[in-house]
């Protein structure tokens, strides 16, 4: 299981939320679970979801680090926007 990142949407700037995720292979995993927290909160993707990730620098400042984040759904070799 590793962390990757999913954009939450209904919100004035871009926040995304770390997910548990299970690699599948090179940059496509599947969503596990996440924090019962975001129970209710709009998920750009859902558990079960097959996505592809790239890495993107988030945080601020000093504290930036570099994450995978969820970019686009993957089914049946095809991606898709979500």
């Amino acid at each position: 299981m590793q962390t990757i990142y999913v954009r939450l949407l209904d919100e004035d700037i871009e926040v995304f939320v770390p997910v548990n995720a299970r690699k599948l292979f090179d940059k496509v995993f599947e969503i596990i679970s996440y924090d019962k927290n975001l129970k209710g909160e709009a998920l750009e993707f859902n558990i079960g979801d097959k996505v592809l990730v790239e890495y993107k620098e988030l945080g601020e400042f000093k504290e930036k680090k570099k994450e995978l984040i969820a970019i686009k759904i993957y089914k049946n070799n095809a991606l898709y926007k979500n």
